[in-house]
């Protein structure tokens, strides 16, 4: 019996047991399946989660692909894009193959006798599907090429329009005659364009601007016209005024006119330099080629601006023992001459060193001479001046005072300077500071060996001194007051 009751006692006990087991296994379930379901939910909130950031994802790669789309649009179709820059390369080839045949036409048209046949070059013209003025008997010979017409002379120059040149900004790269439209002719030398402000006529004052020579960049001349007879200076309504290069002297008569008559003075311009171990001023590199040359072409250039100093360092020594301005380039090599608007002007300078810095101013490279400005050059000038001026006071510019209204204690930078007696600035013909602003040394010698250095115009701190005016110094002889103005000639 007992171990019946043992028995079931032992039953009983393995049923609790059991039971317990099953509670057990019922609650690890449960908590497998709150697993499970969290799990699942973790993953759904992943997923959400994840679609929300394909979708950033996308809309971002779409911005990005948009803005791409946009510069590689921009880079072809723009301003500077590649089919411009394409189709610019195409016009300008198609235009140069035209250049090209027509100095071809020209090259193939000249004669035993080295003179260009007329007949042979209406010719060649057609052969190279040129069109030209069929009606024309003689040269100049009109043509058109690249839509724009252009004249080739007797010589065989192409001679084209100023002011389509000066539009488009053109930099030579030869020495190329232009024609303006009364048919006034100016040479451009290579290196050169013509300048923004620049006039279109020659009478207004043709400016060119250094584009290319790292030294001299930005600087400006401007062409003086020669001509007499056939080469007569053409202006509006067909007038014309002759400009004969010269020396001149400018007398005011009583009723204010000027009479400019050949100058016949102590002043020359010495044609060698046999005078130079007595009196030791600086003549004329070849005073004969410069005639020749302006008398050629038809003109020559000067400074447009009294010379200017770039780099100026106002820290620097004021003389040295010449008087000089130790204008650091004197020693090193940062200094530069221009010919430029509002610079400090380069003063305190010898007629020797002027005539050095205007001479090395630029090298044969730019198929021009330079040179310190001569009697010949500034009279001719004052002539061009008076018969082709609009200023109110052109007439008698070669009277016009000289002192600054301004200032009177120091010179003023290029190009700025304004004369008292109009309360202008000193500009006739796009040409500055010739009446004021600094005296300025000339290659012209006067006839007292001890005052051999000969200055031009008038100054700041002198009010009774002329555009015209002659004085004369010593070679050592380096103030305020003295400047200097180089040239150019072909």
């Amino acid at each position: 019996m007992v171990k019946k009751v043992n028995g079931l006692n032992t039953i009983y006990k393995n049923g609790n047991n059991l039971k317990r087991k099953i509670k057990k296994e019922n609650r690890k379930q449960k908590k497998g399946e709150s697993f499970m379901i969290t799990i699942k939910t973790a993953k759904k909130q992943k997923l959400k989660e994840s679609k929300g950031i394909t979708l950033i994802a996308l809309v971002i790669t779409i911005i990005v692909l948009l803005i791409l789309a946009g510069v590689t649009i921009a880079t072809l179709t723009g301003d500077n894009g590649i089919l411009k820059k394409a189709g610019d390369a195409k016009t300008q080839t198609e235009q140069a193959k035209e250049d090209e045949n027509l100095k071809i036409a020209i090259a193939g048209s000249y004669g035993t006798d080295g003179k260009l046949n007329l007949k042979d070059l209406k010719d060649n013209l057609e052969n190279q599907g040129i069109n030209y003025d069929k009606n024309n008997t003689g040269f100049p010979l009109e043509v058109t090429v690249n839509g724009e017409k252009k004249k080739i002379d007797a010589n065989g120059n192409i001679i084209e329009s100023i002011q389509s040149l000066k539009t488009k900004g053109t930099v030579f790269k030869d020495t190329t005659t232009l024609e303006d439209t009364y048919g006034n002719q100016v040479t451009i030398p290579k290196g050169f364009k013509i300048a923004d402000d620049s006039a279109t006529e020659v009478t207004g004052g043709i400016v060119i601007e250094d584009a290319t020579y790292t030294n001299t960049i930005g600087s400006q001349f401007v062409w003086i016209p020669v001509g007499t007879g056939e080469n007569a200076i053409k202006k509006e309504n067909k007038e014309t005024v002759e400009i004969e290069l010269g020396r001149y002297d400018f007398t005011k008569n009583s009723d204010g006119t000027i009479t400019t008559s050949e100058y016949s003075g102590s002043y020359t311009e010495d044609t060698t330099a046999s005078h130079n171990s007595s009196r030791g001023n600086a003549i004329a590199k070849d005073i004969e080629k410069f005639k020749t040359s302006a008398n050629s072409n038809h003109g020559y250039y000067i400074g447009r601006y009294e010379a200017g100093v770039v780099d100026y360092n106002s820290s620097v020594s004021t003389s040295n023992s010449n008087n000089e301005t130790n204008w650091t380039g004197y020693t090193g090599d940062n200094i530069k001459l221009v010919c430029k608007k509002e610079q400090q002007v380069w003063n305190y300078v010898t007629q020797n060193k002027a005539s050095e810095l205007s001479r090395d101013m630029y090298g044969s490279e730019a198929k021009v001479t330079s040179d310190l400005i001569n009697s010949y050059a500034w009279d001719t000038a004052i002539v061009f001046i008076q018969k082709c001026g609009t200023e109110s006071n052109s007439s008698t510019y070669s009277y016009t005072v000289g002192q600054s209204s301004t200032s009177t204690s120091a010179p003023q930078t290029t190009g700025t300077n304004i004369l008292s007696a109009t309360s202008k600035v000193d500009k006739q013909c796009n040409i500055f500071d010739m009446a004021g602003n600094c005296w300025e040394w000339t290659t012209e010698t006067h006839s007292d060996s001890s005052y051999p250095c000969v200055s031009r115009g008038g100054n700041y701190s002198y009010s009774n001194y002329y555009t015209s005016y002659r004085g004369y110094s010593n070679t050592s002889r380096a103030e305020s007051i003295f400047s200097f103005r180089p040239l150019l000639y072909l």
